[in-house]
């Protein structure tokens, strides 16, 4: 079966390939990011719908589960490993199933069923469309591996659904049991159960203390959230003995220590103002 979809492969690049086209599908390998990700939950969670953030977070860190395990029980190569003339990228992790079409199915199902516009469920059709057509492109994932992943993320979904009716009934129980359940999966998936748990933290102490009212533009929230996580994430890399800390942290950053953190720099800022600390700058 691989031998005849390197052939489809040959075919595809003997239409398409040109310099701007490499360029333009290799840019679009880092959508296939944790960044990424990060920035796309953010979104969502601080300037649309806290709830959908929400439930988009923990079907991400599913799906990263699922992913790992799926490529490490099948030991299926990619295309570059089979034919280096095909790839443009080729990286060292097996092929199926494709996590970037996972991702892209989830994201587009998340705004076919929570967008009401036509405009947006079709945009996210066509994201999901690119990112599939471009790991084919480059020769990183064969059709199967993109079908596979597109099947998956068809599950997920289902899940994300559950969750999100969940969320609707009892938010504080699905927020706990959420990080129980990953740590069903072992101690092989203890980073994604790491970062769960810190959102899931977050979360609920966001619940506990509706007093604290966020005067503050959501897009910074989104900055803040992103940039922090992130940092933290990596910080794993230069203290490997720390790295469930870092990550445990990273989760409750993005869901609550980033947006207080920031609400009490604006209320300093306004007591500041009010108070005519300024003045002396003037």
């Amino acid at each position: 079966m691989h031998s005849i979809e390197l052939e489809w492969i040959h075919k595809l690049q003997d239409m398409f390939r040109s310099l701007w086209m490499d360029r333009f599908f290799t840019g679009w390998h880092y959508v296939d990011s944790l960044a990424f990700t990060l920035i796309v939950v953010a979104v969502v969670w601080f300037l649309f719908n806290r709830h959908v953030g929400i439930c988009l977070l923990y079907v991400f860190i599913l799906s990263s589960i699922f992913n790992g395990a799926l490529k490490e029980f099948f030991h299926l190569p990619r295309p570059c490993h089979v034919d280096t003339s095909v790839g443009i990228l080729c990286l060292s992790s097996f092929g199926f199933p494709s996590g970037a079409a996972q991702t892209a199915t989830i994201l587009a199902g998340v705004m076919w069923m929570e967008c009401q516009k036509r405009f947006y469920r079709y945009v996210g059709l066509l994201f999901a469309f690119v990112l599939c057509f471009s790991r084919i492109y480059l020769g990183v994932h064969f059709i199967t591996d993109v079908l596979g992943g597109m099947i998956i993320g068809g599950f997920l979904l289902m899940i994300y659904w559950l969750l999100s009716l969940c969320m609707q009934k009892n938010k504080e129980m699905v927020v706990v049991f959420f990080p129980v359940m990953l740590s069903a999966f072992g101690l092989n998936f203890l980073l994604q159960y790491s970062i769960a748990a810190g959102v899931s933290a977050g979360v609920l102490l966001d619940l506990k203390q509706k007093e604290i009212k966020r005067s503050l533009f959501s897009f910074s929230e989104v900055v803040i959230a992103v940039i922090g996580s992130f940092c933290l994430m990596e910080g794993r890399h230069l203290f490997p003995n720390l790295k469930i800390f870092f990550l445990i942290v990273a989760g409750f950053w993005f869901s609550y220590l980033g947006s207080y953190f920031l609400c009490l720099v604006v209320r300093s800022v306004s007591l500041f103002k009010k108070n005519g600390s300024f003045s002396l700058l003037r």
